[in-house]
């Protein structure tokens, strides 16, 4: 089956698009639905900015690799039209574009569902009395007509993945910090996931309890913005700078962490007492004659 994606006939009455088509012309126009085109393919939605991408829509649009290097740059900073974390960049209506086809997709099969259960339904009330016990149960499994158009789905749920947990969890601590509605995104449950993957689950909740008190206090530079820079596109972009310090953590942990350093301290300085013990008796056993002993 052909893939596709919806395109909009008045994009060109997009004040974005006019501008885009002021400095690049019919042929940014293409190269703009080219990359369109490149991000639903990838599995990622995402693409690299890569000498060999930058490279392969060159030579697909006949135009040199510096132009679509400067387009590309132009569309997210100038235009907004692409976002990009300067690794990666990725469009808002590409992701917008497949969750809606997700979702219309999943209506479709609790319709089918639907449809199965109805049809074996009937079969049973044909059969007689005798299976009234199994009608019963199918009855009460039947999806009704307005939870499809709701999107409720009532027959065999997805269990939560923990890239799902971690999303949930981040929406909740916003709602409650700000009382303002989370924007979800798909594009935050792909990095989170990948996070997962790389860094493992619990390496991932202690980032995001690093990002909050960034967030809560506005101290780092990326958290600025405060409670509105809590969402895992930030989480993904400053990983390396979530750094834990004595300054995030709580009382209790600080407490504890110097008690280790003064009970290391301690046993450094312990260690060389001993040690001057010790060379003080091989001194003296060595002017009063006695061997020396010699430990290997």
């Amino acid at each position: 089956m052909n893939e596709y994606f919806s395109h909009d006939y008045n994009t060109t009455q997009n004040a974005k698009i006019v501008c885009l088509l002021g400095d690049y012309g019919g042929l940014g126009y293409g190269m703009y639905w080219r990359i369109i085109e490149l991000l639903h393919q990838n599995k990622e939605h995402r693409l690299p900015i890569k000498p060999y991408i930058i490279e392969a829509i060159a030579k697909q649009m006949l135009t040199s690799a510096e132009e679509v290097k400067r387009f590309i740059s132009d569309c997210c900073k100038k235009y907004e039209l692409f976002e990009t974390d300067d690794v990666m960049f990725w469009s808002d209506r590409v992701f917008d574009n497949i969750s809606y086809r997700e979702h219309i997709s999943g209506v479709r099969s609790i319709a089918g569902k639907a449809g199965a259960i109805a049809k074996q339904n009937l079969a049973n009330a044909s059969k007689g009395n005798e299976r009234k016990g199994n009608e019963k149960k199918l009855k009460n499994n039947i999806i009704q007509p307005s939870a499809i158009a709701s999107g409720v789905v009532t027959v065999s749920e997805r269990p939560i993945q923990p890239h799902q947990t971690v999303v949930e969890d981040m929406k909740k601590l916003y709602e409650e910090k700000t009382g303002q509605p989370f924007a979800y995104k798909k594009e935050y449950f792909i990095l989170t996931a990948q996070l997962i993957k790389q860094h493992g689950i619990d390496a991932v909740n202690e980032k995001c309890r690093i990002l909050a008190i960034c967030c809560d206090r506005g101290e780092a530079w990326f958290a600025k913005d405060g409670w509105a820079s809590f969402n895992p596109k930030k989480l993904s972009a400053h990983w390396n700078e979530l750094i834990p310090q004595k300054k995030y953590l709580s009382k209790e942990e600080r407490d504890a962490i110097e008690s280790q350093e003064i009970r290391k301290k301690l046993k450094e300085q312990d260690d060389e007492c001993a040690a001057i013990v010790a060379e003080a008796k091989r001194q003296r056993k060595a002017q009063a004659g006695a061997p020396v002993q010699v430990t290997g």
